[in-house]
């Protein structure tokens, strides 16, 4: 069991954390823990660790990062997180800023990844009904995401459409966001009424002519939330 400061997280720790999960530094770990060795007081100011000599508090805190927060929680600090609250580890997120030619983190690493470096730009749209005349229940929102991964692996999420409005509508907007982006390939899926979408994607893209990309169909079979948290 550890100790320590997660709301106001130092600058030490940030930097050492951002250092350990640095996907393009193929020495990060080495370069992370000499990191900590060089600034060991500081950042162990205000830590307590329940039995150092068999897991020292570095230990405890790459466990944190490799095995994620729900696990980490559950098994060293006996409290474990609502999984229904906790579906991402949003400390593992980076803000990015998109400029003309780039995207720069907001992080203090001032890490910049040119365009040409994103390896594969692809969309996911999760279709709703939209409202209907004489419809009693509350419509579903429809996602469309835009997402790009840079050579280290990196995930970025470019742009998202979230509206409540009529299948037709949905795939313009889907259209518009490949003008925008350029992705060559959209991910739909296809469970109970969605399987419908497909067709009216082959003919508006028939009908637009340039703007081409690929319908690949997703059949899901679990449920969304335990699915998004394995991918």
């Amino acid at each position: 069991m550890a100790s320590y400061t997660t709301d106001d997280p130092s600058d030490n720790t940030v930097l050492s954390i951002n250092i350990y999960t640095d996907l393009s530094n193929s020495n990060r770990e080495a370069d992370a823990l000499a990191y900590f060795e060089s600034n060991r007081n500081a950042m162990l100011a205000g830590t307590q660790v329940l039995w150092p000599a068999g897991e020292s508090y570095y230990q405890l805190m790459r466990m944190r990062i490799d095995e994620g927060q729900a696990s980490f929680y559950s098994e060293k600090q006996n409290d474990p997180l609502d999984p229904e609250r906790q579906l991402f580890d949003m400390a593992r997120a980076r803000r990015f800023r998109i400029t003309d030619d780039r995207l720069v983190w907001l992080d203090g690493s001032d890490k910049q990844v040119p365009w040409e470096a994103l390896e594969r730009v692809i969309a996911f749209h999760d279709p709703a009904l939209g409202k209907k005349p004489g419809q009693h229940t509350e419509p579903d929102f429809a996602a469309i995401v835009v997402v790009g991964q840079d050579r280290d692996g990196y995930l970025y999420a470019l742009d998202c459409y979230l509206e409540k409005a009529a299948p037709a509508i949905q795939i313009q907007k889907a259209l518009s966001l490949q003008a925008k982006w350029g992705f060559e390939t959209l991910y739909l899926e296809e469970n109970h009424f969605q399987q419908l979408m497909k067709p009216l994607y082959e003919q508006d893209l028939e009908q637009a002519g340039k703007i081409q990309f690929r319908v690949i169909g997703v059949h899901q079979h679990q449920n969304k939330s335990l699915y998004s948290k394995t991918r």
